[in-house]
C-alpha cells in the first residue's frame, strides 16, 4: 500500500466520519483531486456496478464516491452484505483495484490480533476489516488480503493494517500536536497559515513515518478540514469539500 493511497484513503475516511460529502485534494506540487458523492443509480456506469457485483456477491450498494485523480477516474461504492459494511474500488473501465470487507474481531486471525496486543497491549478492537488490492481483482483470495483493526489505543482513534502472518505494515495512531516534529508544523504553517489543527495522527508505513494527518478546520470557516504533511515536511495536501 503506498503513501499515496494511504493518505487519500484515511483523509476521505476521516471526512465521511465527520459527515462531509465530498472532498477536494488540493495537493502542492501535483495535480488537483477529487473526490465527490454521486447517485448511486443514475451516475455509476453499468461496467463498474456489474465487475463489484461480480467479486460481491449479495451485496446491497447505499453510496458512491467518484473519484478523479489527473486522467483518472475511480469510483468508489460502500454497502453492506449480511449486514457488515463493505466497500469496493472500481476503475472506469470496470476493474476492481480494492475491496474492504468487515468483520468480526473475533473472527481476526490469532497472529493479527497476537501483533496488535504484543506492540499495543492496551489497544481495543472496535472494527476489523479485511482488505483487498490489486490491478483487476476477480475473486477475493486468501493470499492476497491484508486485515485493518480500528479502535483506540490510549485516548484517540487508530488504525494499524496487519498481515495474515502477523506483521505490522501500517499505523494510524492519534497524538497530541505537541508531538509533531517542528518541520511538520513548520510545513503546515507555510502552506496553510489559516488552518487550525485540532488533532494529529501519525502515519506510520513498514516501521518508518510516513507523515501526520491533521483535522481542524481555516479561519472563519468552521468546517472540518483535514491536510497531511509528510514526515520531512515537503509535501503537504489539504482535503476539503
Amino acid at each position: 500500500m503506498g503513501n499515496q493511497s494511504l493518505n487519500r484513503r484515511d483523509a476521505l475516511r476521516m471526512l465521511a466520519a465527520g459527515g462531509v460529502a465530498s472532498a477536494v485534494v488540493v495537493s502542492v506540487g501535483s495535480s488537483p483531486a477529487s473526490a465527490d458523492e454521486i447517485d448511486l443509480a443514475k451516475e455509476v456506469p453499468a461496467p463498474v456496478l456489474a465487475a463489484a457485483n461480480g467479486v460481491l456477491k449479495d451485496v446491497k450498494w447505499t453510496k458512491a464516491h467518484k473519484v478523479s485523480e489527473k486522467k483518472n477516474v475511480l469510483y468508489d461504492l460502500e454497502g453492506t452484505q449480511n449486514g457488515r459494511e463493505v466497500s469496493a474500488e472500481v476503475t472506469a473501465a470496470g476493474k476492481v483495484t480494492g475491496v474492504d470487507r468487515e468483520i468480526l474481531p473475533k473472527d481476526l486471525p490469532a497472529a493479527v490480533t497476537k501483533a496488535a496486543t504484543g506492540k499495543y497491549p492496551k489497544f481495543t478492537v472496535e472494527h476489523a476489516f479485511e482488505v483487498y488490492a490489486g490491478d483487476d481483482i476477480q475473486a477475493l483470495v486468501p493470499a492476497d488480503v491484508v486485515y485493518e483493526l480500528e479502535g483506540t489505543i490510549e485516548k484517540g482513534h487508530d488504525t494499524i493494517t496487519i498481515t495474515p502472518e502477523g506483521k505490522i505494515i501500517t499505523e494510524k495512531t492519534e497524538i497530541d500536536l505537541k508531538a509533531v516534529p517542528k518541520v511538520v508544523h513548520d510545513a503546515l504553517k507555510k502552506k496553510a497559515p489559516k488552518f487550525k489543527p485540532e488533532h494529529a495522527h501519525k502515519l506510520v508505513e513498514d516501521e518508518v513515518v510516513a507523515g501526520y494527518l491533521f483535522a481542524g478546520d481555516f479561519k472563519k470557516e468552521k468546517k472540518e478540514r483535514i491536510v497531511f504533511v509528510s514526515a520531512d515536511g515537503k509535501e503537504v495536501e489539504v482535503y476539503q469539500d
